[in-house]
Formats: structure tokens, C-alpha cells, sequence
């Protein structure tokens, strides 16, 4: 448990809470995760298909005949606040270009995986310039200007859930006091 705990940057108390992280945010990026599934003897495909953290294509080409709004989220579902600015573009273009693909929409929206609170608004002003096809650029809840970044209200995070599988009821209570 001890080298599983270093990989995820934090302490585990079961191997469950391990089998859990592996569709979760700790998890970010295929390395990480198959370091995950090696160090508990699981194979990832196997998790994977079983637990399904992921949308299938069918499952996104369905929602967005729906009505709903799907957006990008990245590629590898990584942090992105260490990449270089021509990466950063092409992480999120692309992304948002394959999910406007599936969804059969000519504009979406992105939104950074595990917080855009440090992106830099006037990047992001340019990519807004640069690719019209984006609608809207989501950080997280402490986003540095409101005005190209939206907030964004995390609805998976465990913090606050009280033992349920969603804070959202909460999140929306709060976002509605502070709006």
C-alpha cells in the first residue's frame, strides 16, 4: 500500500480505496493509471470495461441528440497548468474538435481537467480568438477572471458529499448564495 500511496501523492487506507482511484482524478493519464492496476495486480483493460469511468462514443452521440451539451476535457485527462502554450492549444482544440466530431455540433465548450484556476485569461483569450469553434473555457471554482473563464462546479469531488456519490445538491445551494 505504501508505493501505491506514493503513486497517487496521498495515503490509502484499503486496497478498495486503490480500485477507486483508478477511474478517479488522482489517476490522471494512462501511466499513472496501469501503475495503479500493476501495483494492485488488477489488469486495466478488464477495470476499465467493467467499471466504465469513461463515456463510450455511442453514449456521447446519444446524449448530444438529447439535447445535452457535451464539451472537451482533454485527450489524456491531465494536468494542464505545466504545459507550454502551443501543447496547452493543441490539448484542448483537439479534444474539443473530436467531442464537436461525435457530437455532430460546430461549437463547444472545454473544461480543464482537475482546474483551470491558474490558466492565464489572456491565453485564453487568444485561443477564443484563434478557434471561434469554442464556446466556452471552464476553470475551476476559484477562477482568475470570470470574464473568458467560467466557474465551474465540481460535482464528483468527495469533499462534501457526506458519504452520497454527489456534492451537487450542496454545490448548487452554495453556487446560488454566491451566484
Amino acid at each position: 500500500m505504501k508505493r501505491l500511496a506514493d503513486i497517487l501523492g496521498r495515503p490509502l487506507a484499503s486496497r478498495e480505496d486503490g480500485l477507486r482511484a483508478v477511474g478517479g482524478p488522482a489517476a490522471s493519464g494512462v501511466e499513472i493509471r496501469e501503475r495503479i492496476c500493476r501495483e494492485l495486480g488488477v489488469a486495466p483493460r478488464k477495470y476499465l470495461e467493467r467499471e466504465r469511468p469513461y463515456l463510450e462514443e455511442e453514449e456521447v452521440k446519444e446524449l448530444a441528440a438529447d439535447g445535452f451539451t457535451i464539451g472537451g476535457h482533454s485527450r489524456r485527462h491531465t494536468r494542464l497548468d505545466g504545459l507550454e502554450e502551443g501543447e496547452l492549444e493543441e490539448e484542448i482544440a483537439r479534444s474539443t474538435r473530436a467531442v464537436m466530431e461525435l457530437s455532430g455540433r460546430s461549437r463547444a465548450p472545454f473544461a480543464f481537467p482537475f482546474s483551470g484556476d491558474r490558466a492565464d485569461p489572456e491565453f485564453i483569450r487568444r485561443l477564443l480568438e484563434r478557434h471561434p469553434f469554442l464556446t466556452l473555457v471552464f476553470g475551476g471554482p476559484e477562477a482568475s477572471d470570470r470574464r473568458v473563464i467560467s466557474r465551474r462546479l465540481w460535482a464528483d469531488t468527495p469533499a462534501g458529499t457526506g458519504g452520497r456519490r454527489s456534492n451537487l445538491p450542496r454545490l448548487l445551494k452554495e453556487f446560488g448564495k454566491t451566484g
